[in-house]
């Protein structure tokens, strides 16, 4: 992995671009928060159900685009111009899939945090809604956190059909000719609509009597922008408790189906220019430096005299 600067303040240094997630990238930060920082038991088990409940979005995400795929004609004698109701039943019932997990994502990401207050200062944990605000300031990509919280309004919609306005379910085509679900309903007494719906367009048609649709979120940019943050979380829990002993490491990713042969990019989780030294670690005191110095330096010797492990 190449380590890559995002341009956070407007600098005029070129911003990354979201990219497509495998599962290999879940491994490989599992594999450096717990093999190259030093964890108790329980903060252990934390970081682990975090990767496990990527790991089970993921599949849904996948499930989702199965499902849309169903939809596709697969011959030029095939003249559907519609999907089937059992296209659009699968693809429904992914989309629910996927909404109801990435709420268990964001859960377990609080409960990960919490477990380091030496690292994160004073994150929330009891509201997903505020906890998403907060983790705002220390993310990767926040100038697409919309975007989550578009998908935390439609889970919230969905999960909650007692307490939120009725709808109904319906597919449509997005911009890119992609078959998305999504939800549409009468406006409330009042004339209100959901949070996170948007009024019906001139053209748009769904029953006679509806005032509003919610197009389910891209299944895709959601898993992204969750998964690179545990570039922005296991990064800084690295630099606190950095465990030496765990050099030198022959892990290697072992890429499957649905990674990118090219491999994932890892970026600085502050702004600057990173130099050919290695990883850079954000507005580090002179203290700080020693420290992380004095960590490396028998490393540094051992690699410069060809010896890959340093004496005891």
């Amino acid at each position: 992995m190449e380590r890559e600067p995002i341009d956070h303040d407007g600098t005029g240094q070129q911003r990354a671009e979201l990219f497509r997630v495998g599962p290999s990238y879940i491994a490989r930060w599992m594999h450096i928060a717990t093999h190259h920082s030093t964890l108790d038991a329980r903060e252990r088990t934390v970081v682990l159900a975090l990767g496990s409940a990527l790991g089970d979005l993921l599949r849904h995400r996948n499930s989702v685009e199965s499902a849309r795929r169903r939809g596709i004609p697969v011959s030029k004698l095939d003249k559907s111009t519609r999907p089937s109701p059992e296209v659009q039943a699968a693809l429904i019932e992914a989309t629910k899939d996927f909404f109801l997990s990435y709420y268990s994502v964001v859960s377990a990401m609080a409960s990960l945090v919490k477990r380091f207050p030496s690292v994160f200062d004073n994150p929330p944990h009891t509201s997903n809604e505020k906890f998403l605000e907060w983790m705002k300031d220390i993310a990767l990509f926040s100038e697409h956190w919309p975007k989550l919280h578009a998908a935390r309004d439609f889970r919230t919609l969905i999960d909650h059909p007692a307490a939120k306005q009725p709808y109904n379910w319906g597919t449509v085509d997005d911009v890119s000719g992609a078959l998305r679900a999504a939800l549409h309903g009468p406006a409330g007494a009042t004339g209100n609509i959901p949070e996170g719906a948007e009024h019906l367009k001139d053209g748009e048609e769904w029953h006679e009597e509806d005032a509003w649709t919610f197009v389910a979120p891209d299944e895709d940019e959601v898993l992204t922008l969750l998964a690179v943050q545990l570039n922005a979380i296991v990064d800084r829990i690295q630099i606190a408790r950095f465990n030496p002993e765990s050099l030198p490491c022959d892990w290697e990713e072992s890429y499957r189906e649905g990674d990118t042969e090219h491999g994932y990019p890892v970026f600085a989780i502050g702004n600057g220019v990173i130099t050919g030294e290695g990883p850079m670690t954000p507005e580090l005191s002179a203290e700080d430096r020693e420290r992380i110095n004095a960590i490396l330096a028998p490393y540094v010797t051992a690699i410069r005299a060809g010896d890959p492990t340093p004496d005891a």
